[in-house]
């Protein structure tokens, strides 16, 4: 609707039709005897200056739930032409605009992809769509593995460094800000905005913790920190103060409030904060985490520790503008490994400044 109106400059309104398998709908046997697909359209009529998300979907429910058992019986007998001929008139008197959409399950990731056929004009302006764009991704998704050596990360903690704090910011701190600082650049030059931008961090929480209440706790325990930045300000030490502010909040005094009758109130109001970012800024959202110096490097199964050790195969769309950390087994460099979109990543990966410092899938050598 959104696009119609940027396209169309109207705001008339929608007509959503899907397509429903009337099998499962029937508590009878009166299709136990049919073969082939059996479904029928559900419509759903929206007016787009009421266009919230669970307005829509109660609409779409709404457009559903007339095919239940007593509609199908309905279908039945010389009567039944006529009930599916009144369907069809509805739908042809109050037929406006219609979106075409196909939706698969996706073979990795428990993802789902969505086939649109839209005119050029309206995709356009879906492709440009900021708000769509954080939870859709156009294009494939590809991961990529870039490592900065010893070398490049000193530098970066130098480059990234406060000058009114002596103490230099941490190997993750430096490379964490870099990557963040280029992935805006990147977004800007793709999608043409300088909307703002969301980074979350997994924050482990065991260590954070002063008191013995994680001590009965087995799993990961983790949290997500997050901070937001303007890409006109895309300072190094700016954003690694930023990261810290994220992480900051999860001291012992936190990790005590999340106990008792409180803790889950405490818990919904750090997930109502980062809602409420979301739904007003619209921020391009990009996520990381550590899995540096777990011991697998350590590991031996019997055939000697391992050589080297990948984070993942096939990247779902769970791991969209995902970024994990693995150290080298050798020369105390770090393995980012990156997950973008194709035109993202593409953007990157031409970024000179960026490749300055990232080697891009460098061999694996213990020279």
């Amino acid at each position: 609707m959104a696009a119609s109106r940027t396209t169309l400059g109207t705001t008339k309104a929608s007509l959503l039709v899907q397509a429903v398998n009337v099998r499962p709908r029937s508590m009878s046997n009166l299709l136990d005897g049919a073969i082939g697909n059996l479904f029928w359209w559900g419509a759903a009529l929206a007016n787009p200056t009421d266009s919230e998300l669970n307005h829509l979907v109660g609409k779409m429910r709404g457009g559903v739930s007339l095919f239940d058992d007593v509609y199908l019986k309905s279908l039945q007998g010389e009567e039944g032409f006529e009930a599916m001929s009144n369907l069809l008139d509805q739908l042809e008197n109050r037929m406006c605009w219609l979106l075409l959409a196909g939706v698969i399950k996706t073979k990795w990731g428990k993802g789902i992809e969505a086939w649109i056929t839209l005119v050029e004009t309206r995709m356009a302006a879906l492709e440009q769509d900021p708000e769509f764009l954080t939870f859709a991704s156009p294009n494939p998704l590809v991961t990529r593995r870039f490592v900065f050596d010893a070398k490049s990360i000193t530098t970066l903690r130098n480059k990234a460094r406060n000058e009114q704090d002596e103490a230099l910011p941490s190997r993750i701190e430096a490379i964490t800000s870099f990557i963040w600082k280029h992935y805006m650049a990147a977004s800007r030059t793709t999608l043409g905005t300088t909307k703002a931008s969301l980074l979350v961090q997994a924050v482990n929480m065991r260590p954070r913790s002063m008191s013995k209440i994680l001590d009965g706790a087995i799993g990961n325990l983790f949290w997500w920190g997050a901070a937001l930045a303007n890409p006109a300000d895309s300072e190094l030490n700016h954003l690694v103060e930023m990261i810290r502010g994220g992480v900051s909040l999860f001291d012992d005094d936190y990790l005590k409030s999340l106990q008792g009758e409180e803790g889950f109130e405490a818990m919904s109001n750090l997930l109502d904060q980062l809602e409420e970012i979301i739904s007003i800024e619209k921020p391009d959202v990009l996520a990381f985490t550590s899995w540096c110096y777990q011991g697998v490097y350590e590991l031996d199964f019997g055939f000697g520790e391992p050589v080297w050790a990948a984070v993942m195969g096939k990247a779902g769309v769970e791991f969209r503008n995902l970024v994990v950390y693995f150290e080298t087994k050798w020369g105390k460099g770090i393995e980012a490994w990156i997950t973008l979109d194709e035109t993202r990543m593409a953007a990157l990966e031409q970024d000179p400044e960026f490749l300055a410092f990232a080697s891009p899938n460098p061999v694996i050598s213990s020279l």
